[in-house]
């Protein structure tokens, strides 16, 4: 996925000829859905199924070491930026580290960052919130982060509310470690550590990997251009309480989150 192809031969729709593309992912067992973009690198909202004779590929994707790391970095681009150009980066800040405090201080010293602050998110597909998302709160002068402003603000208040203009400049994410407790709470609430849990690991039938796509990363982003985080974070918190109680208690709820969990919780 990611790779930037030409398409040709379309005896159908010719006007696509000499197009270019980004393979999103595979469609079914003969076509690859392409995502077409313009001259300019922007999506034109227009994804079709093809075939493999019917593209070239121009660029493929970077090598294993540039497409998975412990820490990410997403740079602020216009929310109609092509796939393989949404900037999603494998980070060398060396996170994450034992301790929430020591990640703010290293990127206070390395990046300058005067006001670190951190917000947790869910993947696209996550069960459990399993990104946590550093920014600098006090950085006013840098474009505004879209991609990150849609994704990682599915808990605005546990920061105790977003800056006022926005999330602005780079953001770093690595992996949260998962929830505990009898009826699924959100863990300890910080990043985890690089000894929480080893790679290929499941959790929930979430795999728990120290580790993030890139490719991941820009599912995550695409897929809330158009979903409220917040709604959504909240849809799978629900579920996964739920899911968690005893069937009997559940019942009694109806589905419904209880006003105040505690009430249910073992000590």
């Amino acid at each position: 996925m990611g790779a930037r192809v030409k398409l040709h031969g379309l005896a159908a729709r010719p006007e696509l000829n000499g197009r270019v593309g980004v393979v999103d992912c595979r469609k079914n067992a003969e076509r690859w859905a392409v995502q077409l973009v313009t001259s300019d690198g922007m999506r034109d909202g227009l994804t079709i199924a093809l075939k493999p004779v019917n593209i070239t590929v121009l660029t493929r994707p970077p090598p294993e070491s540039q497409q998975r790391g412990r820490c990410l970095e997403v740079k602020p681009a216009p929310l109609a930026a092509a796939r393989d150009a949404i900037p999603v980066h494998v980070a060398t800040d060396g996170l994450p580290l034992s301790k929430e405090s020591d990640e703010v201080a290293l990127l206070n010293s390395t990046r300058g960052w005067k006001t670190v602050r951190g917000l947790k998110a869910y993947t696209r597909d996550a069960t459990y919130p399993d990104l946590y998302c550093y920014f600098d709160a006090a950085d006013t002068a840098s474009p505004i982060n879209h991609f990150a402003m849609r994704a990682f603000t599915a808990y605005p208040n546990d920061i105790g509310g977003l800056p006022k203009r926005g999330i602005r400049g780079d953001v770093v994410c690595i992996r949260l470690e998962p929830p505990s407790g009898t009826c699924g709470g959100e863990g300890p609430g910080g990043p985890m550590t690089a000894a929480a849990f080893d790679d290929g690991a499941s959790v929930m039938g979430h795999p728990t990997e120290t580790s993030i796509g890139v490719e991941e990363m820009r599912d995550t982003l695409l897929f809330y251009t158009d979903q409220d985080a917040q709604s959504i974070a909240s849809d799978r918190d629900m579920k996964r309480t739920m899911a968690r109680m005893p069937p009997e208690m559940a019942a009694m709820m109806g589905g419904q989150m209880p006003i105040n969990l505690g009430q249910f919780m073992m000590p």
